[in-house]
Order: structure tokens, then sequence, then C-alpha cells
């Protein structure tokens, strides 16, 4: 495939990507960064891709991921503040809006719709970056049980998502671990 379809068929899909970073993330700021390094990336090998379902696969499954690897090294990052230098730049960049008020509202709802014990993994998984296997002692449920939950709130967020925000559906599957 070449870098001009490649362009073409990720500014396609931006929404629906970056939508999917948010319901992962709950950052709006984040998520242009993490469309830059998909189509960054993207671009790097370009004959890798057989279809356009093949390239929006890959960039949904790469969404995911540096969505993920995102929390993990800004929950490492916010330990190490000190909470005086945390409210500065509250202060300071608090105002920025990062993302399209749609989706915003459109994240919010969604989550608000979940129940309490899936805003609880959600939690556990991203406020609290612990793996599944550690969420799994923590509520005394098997691993392989709270990947399906976490694929299953995944998707229901990406879903509820984007016909909130009127895009698309078909969220890219994958263990995080």
């Amino acid at each position: 495939m070449d870098q001009r379809n490649i362009v073409r068929i990720l500014l396609e899909n931006r929404g629906r990507l970056t939508g999917y970073a948010i319901a992962i993330l709950r950052c709006p700021s984040v998520t242009d960064d993490v469309f830059q390094d998909v189509c960054l990336r993207a671009m790097e090998s370009p004959d890798q891709f057989e279809s356009d379902q093949h390239l929006i696969h890959w960039a949904m499954t790469v969404t995911r991921n540096l969505a993920i690897d995102h929390l993990r090294k800004s929950e490492r990052a916010t330990r190490q503040l000190d909470s005086a230098v945390l409210d500065t730049f509250e202060q300071q960049f608090g105002g920025i809006v990062g993302v399209d008020a749609a989706l915003d509202e459109a994240l919010e709802h969604c989550i608000a719709k979940l129940t309490d014990e899936q805003r609880d993994l959600l939690d556990l998984k991203y406020r609290s970056a612990l793996k599944s296997g550690d969420i799994a002692n923590q509520t005394g449920r098997s691993r392989d049980a709270i990947y399906k939950a976490l694929g299953r709130i995944h998707t229901a967020l990406f879903k509820c998502i984007n016909a909130r925000a009127g895009m698309a559906s078909d969220p890219a599957g994958g263990r995080d671990e």
C-alpha cells in the first residue's frame, strides 16, 4: 500500500482511532500524540498492509497498545512529582482543550452507563496501572476472566462512543500482556 493511501485511510478513521484512545486514556489531551505515533509507525512500513481493513485493524491495535503504554509511563511519572508541581501544571494547562467536545461528552456518557463493577475494573487497570494478573489477585477472579471482562468493557465503550459520536464500529481485539 502506498503512503498516500495510508494517510487517506488513517485520516478518514481519525475520529474512530482517537475515540478509542480516549476510551482507554480518559485524557483527551494525549490522544493526538497517540494518533500521530500511529501514523508515523504506519508510514515506516507501508508494505505490510494488505488492504484497507488490515491497516485499520492494525491501527486500532497499535492505538490501544500506545494508549496503555502512555498510561503506564504517566503513572510512574505522576508518582515522582510533588503535589505542588502537579497543582502548578493544572493551573497552567487546565484550560487547554485537546479533543472534540462531542467525543469528550460521549466518553463521559458511556462511562456513566457502565456498572460500578466495570468502572472499578477500569480504575484498577488504568488509574492504578495494575496488570490483569494483579487485578485478578486483588478481586479473586481468574486472569482470563479479567481479560474477558476488560475486553467486553472496551468493546462496550467503543461501540457506545462511536454510536454517540456518529462513527463506525468494530474495535480491535487483543490482550495487553
